[in-house]
């Protein structure tokens, strides 16, 4: 979509919307007779919108309409001139010549477009003025918005609606920032290349604005998660500890920008770049390298994306066409996560413990494991002293740190309607271990047995215990 120039008190644009001054002085002899206040008015009529360029059938020029009413001092039988002010579209390289007529009888219309003032005269006996508003075709993208203030030429003459828009909508099309892919695949040790444009969008037959190649403003990307080049953004080849991907630009490969301050933003080029002089597109070439060992068996995945406000020069927007996704794919063994041992038997009110186990050179990089449960007796898992609260979803998240294995204790708690000698079970089942492969023991059966003499609790215990059964 065009960005839209607009002049309501903006920093640094032109101050708009000013009052224009009353037109013509009345007489002295006038001053003394007049009409009370509000008996008469003028007043704007709607919006004016067109698209710039020659005025014709298909492109019709835009209407305002200049309204009077009432009697006061001889209003409607005798000519009446009024004011309106123009503000300045927002700067542009090139903003066009705004051209405003009078459109059939009823008075005229003259404009100065150096100061903005537009003066419309009414014919005697002429209650309405129309005016016909059109600009020529500019070397920009962006609409131009003009922001139209009526003044009354009179004490004694009210105003109606004294505001309007006029919108000059733009003839060339906007500009798109694409990569030339949407997504990449890439195995360690591997690279592919990828460019980038801003022209035309696909299917668009126009040629660009002329003005895009007088854009200075630098194109940014930005790379998720921020860590994943290496660690300057710049080396040509990607090592174990530099990050998952290296980028660099260029026939002749160049070096990206890391924007300060702003993890994960890099420079490109100026996006007049984009285009070369005769207007013919003019494409960045990126290769984007994977490392040769990632020191990790998971994949990785990478999105590159351009920065918005980038995307905002004076000239007028530029479409963000899509982000490039990048898919890194590990050649490392995928470590084995498997659950010892498998069965537990447990008197009720008593524990034991179970080890979970990532096997594999890279079984230290398993950080977590996730486990449901079934069954029906009463059991809780804990790790380090700490009780394992289920999440949400039901699960028991079971930290491995760095070590590759930890031990998992399970407690079971007493359980009245066990009765003395039998059984009840729970199944601990491994679901998933940070991307590892879940082995084949994954999972722990616990057999809890009731006894005849499980240790009372203290009477607050009591208390406390059946407060939570009555919760």
């Amino acid at each position: 979509m065009n960005g839209v120039r607009t002049t309501f008190l903006r920093k640094g644009y032109l101050v708009t919307a000013l009052a224009a001054a009353v037109l013509l002085a009345a007489s002295p002899g006038t001053a003394q007779a007049q009409a009370v206040p509000g008996t008469a008015s003028v007043a704007l009529v709607g919006d004016a919108s067109f698209t710039e360029g020659t005025v014709s059938q298909t492109n019709p020029a835009g209407i305002l309409k200049v309204t009077r009413t009432g009697t006061a001092a001889g209003l409607g039988t005798t000519t009446q001139d009024v004011s309106l002010q123009v503000g300045a579209a927002n700067p542009a390289s090139d903003q066009g010549t705004l051209t405003i007529e009078v459109q059939g009888p009823g008075g005229t219309v003259s404009y100065d477009s150096g100061t903005g003032l537009v003066s419309v005269g009414f014919s005697a006996g002429s209650a309405e003025v129309t005016m016909a508003i059109s600009q020529n075709a500019d070397e920009d993208w962006a609409d131009n918005q003009y922001n139209v203030v009526l003044q009354s030429p009179g004490a004694d003459i009210g105003l109606g609606r004294s505001r309007a828009t006029i919108t000059a909508k733009d003839s060339n099309p906007t500009p798109v920032a694409a990569f030339s892919k949407s997504s990449i695949k890439l195995v360690e040790d591997s690279s592919t290349k990828v460019s980038v444009t801003v022209g035309n969008a696909r299917g668009e037959r126009r040629p660009v604005a002329a003005s895009l190649t007088d854009v200075d403003e630098d194109l940014l990307i930005v790379v998720d998660p921020a860590g994943v080049l290496d660690d300057d953004g710049f080396a040509t080849t990607a090592t174990a500890d530099s990050g998952a991907i290296t980028i660099e630009m260029g026939a002749t490969p160049a070096r990206l920008t890391p924007v300060t301050g702003k993890p994960g933003q890099y420079t490109l080029q100026d996006i007049g770049e984009f285009l070369a002089a005769d207007n013919t597109a003019a494409p960045l070439e990126l290769t984007v390298t994977a490392a040769n060992d990632m020191s990790d068996y998971k994949d990785t995945m990478i999105t590159v994306s351009f920065e918005p406000k980038s995307l905002e020069p004076d000239e007028g927007a530029i479409t963000n066409g899509g982000s490039l996704s990048i898919h890194v794919v590990s050649d490392d063994e995928v470590p084995v996560v498997t659950i010892v041992p498998g069965n537990l038997d447990i008197d009720e009110g008593g524990s034991d413990s179970f080890a979970v186990l990532a096997d594999g050179a890279l079984g230290a990089k398993v950080m977590s494991a996730m486990l449901s449960m079934s069954g029906d007796a009463m059991v809780s898992l804990s790790q380090g002293g700490k009780e394992i609260e289920a999440e949400d979803d039901g699960m028991y998240k079971v930290e491995l740190g760095n070590s590759a294995s930890t031990r998992v204790m399970v407690t079971a708690s007493p359980d009245r309607y066990l009765e003395d000698g039998a059984t009840k079970m729970a199944t601990f089942t491994l679901e998933s271990a940070d991307g590892a492969t879940v082995g084949s023991d994954n999972s722990v059966m616990v057999t809890v047995t009731g006894v005849p003499a499980v240790p009372a609790l203290p009477l607050v215990g009591q208390l406390l215990l059946a407060l939570f059964l009555m919760a």
